[in-house]
């Protein structure tokens, strides 16, 4: 087997770790590695999986819109990330080899190396109810593992001792071109990468400490129809309050005085016993007809 780049290597060792369900695929298609959580989800083992090219999973899963329509290929999320190199998020539903029915969210981006090369892409999937947000993720008896030591951000907080997961969490997003935001269970930001810096206006280093409750009068974000967003209703907010991943639409203002439209999921970080730990956000910008048009809020 070749070796892998350093990006697919931390990808699939962060999600050995998480609670959420995390798929993996090589820049061929093909299946790399689903974590135990997403086992639950598709109804097998990883170990007994074989072999899953991007182009079969429809078949394989059955995969279906929120209506019951097959799923067309170039929609589905795996494959925009793939193929257009973007992100993308679908709501959905699809039978897992269990043969159960189940509905769920899913939001994937691609994974690129070192000048720009494309090696493959990341899935974030989740069951959901009838809601618009989908349900808490249930917890699991994670192995013991250790954990990390205190340490000192860039922008020179005191960061208190950390998990693994945490760590590993970090070290990864670094790696990334996908825009991350890292927040502990007490709502204050911990980390964003360098792809975020360009979306949020203000380098990491600089950032200095910013808490849940901050976020939407320092970023005036809003709904996509340009309603208020108290913290509880964001992404983060969501997902380190009620600890179940929520993906939405809003609008914010940039530190350097931009308006962006963007997508967010966020998702909570669970350790050993269930253990909450933390918030992961993953966002990007879309284009914003408004903008085009000159009809800016």
């Amino acid at each position: 087997m070749p070796q892998q780049a350093i990006e697919l290597i931390l990808t699939r060792q962060w999600a050995s770790y998480l609670a959420m369900p995390v798929w993996v695929t090589g820049e061929d298609g093909n299946l790399l590695y689903y974590n135990e959580p997403a086992e639950a989800l598709l109804g097998r083992r990883y170990d007994e999986a074989g072999e899953m090219p991007l182009d079969e999973l429809s078949q394989i899963f059955q995969i279906a819109t929120e209506d019951g329509s097959p799923i067309v290929l170039a929609a589905f999320p795996l494959a925009v990330a793939l193929r257009r190199r973007r992100p993308a998020h679908e709501r959905g539903q699809f039978r897992g080899l269990d043969g159960v029915w189940r509905k769920a969210e899913m939001t994937a981006f691609p994974l690129e190396g070192q000048g720009g090369r494309l090696l493959g892409a990341v899935a974030l999937f989740w069951e959901t109810e009838d809601g618009p947000s989908g349900r808490r993720i249930e917890t699991r008896q994670a192995p013991a593992r250790p954990a990390g030591g205190g340490t000192i951000n860039k922008a020179g907080t005191h960061v208190a001792q950390k998990e693994v997961e945490i760590i590993l969490t970090r070290h990864w997003s670094s790696q990334l071109v996908m825009p991350v935001w890292l927040m502990d269970t007490e709502g204050r930001l911990l980390f964003y990468n360098e792809p975020a810096e360009a979306l949020l206006g203000q380098r990491f280093e600089e950032a200095g400490e910013i808490l849940l409750e901050q976020v939407p009068s320092m970023f005036k974000t809003t709904a996509e129809d340009g309603s208020p967003l108290p913290p509880e209703d964001l992404p983060i907010g969501i997902a380190l309050k009620e600890q179940r991943p929520a993906h939405m639409r809003l609008r914010y203002v940039a530190l350097n005085g931009s308006w962006r439209l963007a997508e967010v999921t966020a998702f909570p970080i669970e350790g050993q016993g269930g253990r909450q730990l933390g918030v992961v956000a993953i966002f990007w910008e879309i284009r914003d007809p408004q903008a085009e048009t000159g009809a800016r809020r």
